[in-house]
Protein backbone atom coordinates (compact mmCIF):
# COMPACT_ATOMS: atom_id res chain seq x y z
CA UNK A 1 0.00 0.00 0.00
CA UNK A 2 1.45 3.35 -0.97
CA UNK A 3 -0.81 5.09 1.56
CA UNK A 4 -1.72 8.05 -0.61
CA UNK A 5 -5.45 7.51 -0.16
CA UNK A 6 -5.52 6.21 3.41
CA UNK A 7 -2.50 7.72 5.16
CA UNK A 8 -1.44 4.20 6.16
CA UNK A 9 1.82 2.94 4.74
CA UNK A 10 3.07 -0.64 4.90
CA UNK A 11 6.36 -2.50 4.62
CA UNK A 12 6.99 -4.86 1.70
CA UNK A 13 5.89 -7.64 4.01
CA UNK A 14 2.52 -5.95 4.57
CA UNK A 15 3.06 -4.64 8.10
CA UNK A 16 1.94 -1.11 8.97
CA UNK A 17 5.01 1.12 9.19
CA UNK A 18 3.47 4.61 9.15
CA UNK A 19 0.16 6.20 10.04
CA UNK A 20 0.04 9.73 8.66
CA UNK A 21 -3.41 11.29 8.93
CA UNK A 22 -2.99 14.91 10.05
CA UNK A 23 -5.99 17.23 9.75
CA UNK A 24 -8.07 14.33 8.51
CA UNK A 25 -11.21 15.30 10.50
CA UNK A 26 -10.94 12.13 12.56
CA UNK A 27 -13.47 11.92 15.42
CA UNK A 28 -14.16 9.46 18.19
CA UNK A 29 -11.73 7.45 20.26
CA UNK A 30 -8.61 5.90 18.78
CA UNK A 31 -8.78 2.16 19.57
CA UNK A 32 -6.18 0.60 21.89
CA UNK A 33 -5.44 -1.92 19.14
CA UNK A 34 -3.37 0.74 17.36
CA UNK A 35 -0.64 -0.15 19.85
CA UNK A 36 -0.54 -3.70 18.45
CA UNK A 37 1.13 -2.40 15.26
CA UNK A 38 4.52 -3.76 16.30
CA UNK A 39 6.37 -2.54 13.17
CA UNK A 40 5.09 1.02 13.22
CA UNK A 41 7.84 3.63 12.99
CA UNK A 42 5.90 6.86 12.58
CA UNK A 43 2.50 7.72 14.03
CA UNK A 44 1.03 11.12 13.11
CA UNK A 45 -2.58 11.96 13.94
CA UNK A 46 -2.02 15.62 14.79
CA UNK A 47 -4.52 18.37 13.96
CA UNK A 48 -7.51 16.09 14.52
CA UNK A 49 -8.92 18.12 17.39
CA UNK A 50 -11.90 15.83 17.96
CA UNK A 51 -9.82 12.65 18.07
CA UNK A 52 -9.76 11.17 21.56
CA UNK A 53 -7.42 8.61 23.01
CA UNK A 54 -4.61 8.15 25.44
CA UNK A 55 -0.98 7.14 25.32
CA UNK A 56 -1.29 3.49 26.28
CA UNK A 57 1.18 1.58 28.43
CA UNK A 58 1.50 -0.68 25.36
CA UNK A 59 3.55 2.07 23.70
CA UNK A 60 6.57 0.49 25.38
CA UNK A 61 6.26 -2.55 23.11
CA UNK A 62 6.65 -0.54 19.88
CA UNK A 63 10.35 -1.13 19.31
CA UNK A 64 10.47 0.60 15.91
CA UNK A 65 8.60 3.76 16.89
CA UNK A 66 10.55 6.89 15.96
CA UNK A 67 7.86 9.60 15.86
CA UNK A 68 4.67 9.82 17.92
CA UNK A 69 2.54 12.90 17.26
CA UNK A 70 -0.80 13.39 19.00
CA UNK A 71 -0.57 17.19 19.11
CA UNK A 72 -3.70 19.26 18.52
CA UNK A 73 -5.97 16.37 19.47
CA UNK A 74 -8.29 15.61 22.38
CA UNK A 75 -5.87 12.95 23.68
CA UNK A 76 -5.96 12.82 27.46
CA UNK A 77 -4.46 10.84 30.31
CA UNK A 78 -0.83 10.78 31.34
CA UNK A 79 2.50 9.97 29.73
CA UNK A 80 3.07 6.36 30.83
CA UNK A 81 6.39 5.27 32.34
CA UNK A 82 6.61 2.56 29.64
CA UNK A 83 7.44 5.30 27.16
CA UNK A 84 11.03 4.95 28.34
CA UNK A 85 11.19 1.50 26.71
CA UNK A 86 10.96 2.94 23.17
CA UNK A 87 14.67 3.52 22.65
CA UNK A 88 14.36 4.56 18.98
CA UNK A 89 12.15 7.54 19.81
CA UNK A 90 13.37 10.63 17.98
CA UNK A 91 10.32 12.89 18.24
CA UNK A 92 7.53 13.00 20.77
CA UNK A 93 4.72 15.55 20.42
CA UNK A 94 1.66 16.03 22.62
CA UNK A 95 1.19 19.79 22.59
CA UNK A 96 -2.26 21.41 22.48
CA UNK A 97 -3.85 18.27 23.90
CA UNK A 98 -5.48 17.29 27.18
CA UNK A 99 -2.52 15.22 28.36
CA UNK A 100 -1.88 15.73 32.06
CA UNK A 101 0.22 14.43 34.93
CA UNK A 102 3.94 14.56 35.36
CA UNK A 103 6.76 13.91 32.91
CA UNK A 104 7.97 10.44 33.89
CA UNK A 105 11.65 10.10 34.78
CA UNK A 106 11.81 7.24 32.27
CA UNK A 107 11.82 9.81 29.45
CA UNK A 108 15.49 10.21 30.38
CA UNK A 109 16.14 6.76 28.81
CA UNK A 110 15.16 8.04 25.34
CA UNK A 111 18.73 8.81 24.32
CA UNK A 112 17.82 9.25 20.63
CA UNK A 113 15.17 11.86 21.37
CA UNK A 114 15.65 15.11 19.45
CA UNK A 115 12.29 16.79 20.07
CA UNK A 116 10.06 16.71 23.16
CA UNK A 117 7.10 19.07 22.84
CA UNK A 118 4.31 19.07 25.41
CA UNK A 119 3.28 22.70 25.62
CA UNK A 120 -0.27 24.06 25.96
CA UNK A 121 -1.39 20.98 27.87
CA UNK A 122 -1.98 20.07 31.50
CA UNK A 123 1.31 18.46 32.47
CA UNK A 124 2.48 19.42 35.95
CA UNK A 125 5.14 18.89 38.58
CA UNK A 126 8.87 19.35 38.09
CA UNK A 127 11.00 18.73 35.02
CA UNK A 128 12.79 15.46 35.81
CA UNK A 129 16.56 15.85 36.10
CA UNK A 130 16.85 12.70 33.95
CA UNK A 131 16.06 14.84 30.90
CA UNK A 132 19.66 16.02 31.20
CA UNK A 133 20.71 12.62 29.75
CA UNK A 134 19.12 13.44 26.39
CA UNK A 135 22.25 14.73 24.70
CA UNK A 136 20.67 14.63 21.22
CA UNK A 137 17.70 16.76 22.29
CA UNK A 138 17.51 20.04 20.41
CA UNK A 139 13.85 21.10 21.03
CA UNK A 140 12.37 21.13 24.52
CA UNK A 141 9.05 22.96 24.45
CA UNK A 142 7.05 22.94 27.68
CA UNK A 143 5.54 26.44 27.78
CA UNK A 144 2.06 27.27 29.07
CA UNK A 145 1.84 24.20 31.29
CA UNK A 146 1.49 23.66 35.04
CA UNK A 147 5.13 22.65 35.50
CA UNK A 148 6.64 23.93 38.74
CA UNK A 149 9.80 23.77 40.82
CA UNK A 150 13.40 24.38 39.92
CA UNK A 151 14.73 23.95 36.40
CA UNK A 152 17.16 21.07 36.92
CA UNK A 153 20.83 21.97 36.50
CA UNK A 154 21.25 18.70 34.54
CA UNK A 155 19.62 20.42 31.56
CA UNK A 156 23.02 22.08 31.16
CA UNK A 157 24.22 18.69 29.83
CA UNK A 158 22.04 19.03 26.72
CA UNK A 159 24.88 19.62 24.30
CA UNK A 160 22.65 19.64 21.19
CA UNK A 161 19.90 21.88 22.58
CA UNK A 162 18.86 24.75 20.33
CA UNK A 163 15.45 25.74 21.74
CA UNK A 164 14.01 25.60 25.24
CA UNK A 165 10.54 27.00 25.85
CA UNK A 166 9.40 27.12 29.48
CA UNK A 167 7.63 30.48 29.71
CA UNK A 168 4.10 30.47 31.09
CA UNK A 169 4.99 27.88 33.72
CA UNK A 170 5.73 28.03 37.43
CA UNK A 171 9.35 26.96 36.95
CA UNK A 172 12.15 28.95 38.56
Amino acid sequence: NDGEDTGVFCTHEGYVSTVFTPANKMVGRLPEEIYLLSDIGDFHVHKNDELKGSISTYIGTLDHLHTFDVSNTAFDGTIPTEIGDVTKFGRLYGFSSKISGTIPTEVGRLTNLTEFEFYLCDINGPIPSELGRLTKLWNLFLWDTNLSGLVPSELGNLESIAYVGIDGTNLV
